[in-house]
């Protein structure tokens, strides 16, 4: 028996969207890490978006799934700087293309990708706005339930 997507899943999902750039690590970076790639760090925000912005599909505490307009095979590498609502400085990481499916009705690709290095404070604050998210549910859940 076949098992479906989301029993494989190890974290849950949000489909909330949060503002996303990324940039794909060249060949000759792939030796230093993304987080202490000092040609990331420095880039003007308006240059970074040359490279790719976009809006999350989902999100956990293990990967995030966006749209790219450029599909990325498998193991490909991408920085990324994810911005959430709850900080003022951006999440940067170091990611993993696992998948890549052409959208069937819009112009891109949905790309699902694994977080591989992020740093701890970003980590934590990753992880509290993502308990946000599901205290939210639960709340409204609640209201919902006689």
């Amino acid at each position: 028996m076949a098992h479906k997507e989301s029993e494989r899943r190890k974290f849950v999902r949000f489909a909330y969207p949060l503002f996303v750039l990324y940039q794909k690590v060249e060949k000759r970076d792939s030796g230093r890490t993304a987080l202490s790639a000092a040609k990331w760090e420095r880039a003007p925000e308006s240059a970074i978006k040359r490279k790719g912005s976009t809006i999350t599909k989902n999100i956990s505490e293990g990967g995030i799934c966006f749209v790219t307009r450029e599909r990325f095979e498998p193991d490909v590498l991408l920085r990324v700087k994810l911005y959430i609502p709850t900080r003022n400085e951006p999440i940067k990481a170091l990611v993993k293309v696992i998948w890549a499916k052409k959208r069937k009705s819009r112009v891109g690709y949905d790309t699902g990708v694994s977080f591989l290095e992020v740093e701890k404070e970003d980590r934590a604050a990753l992880t509290h706005h993502l308990l946000l998210f599901s205290r939210i549910k639960l709340e409204e859940l609640m209201e919902i339930i006689p």
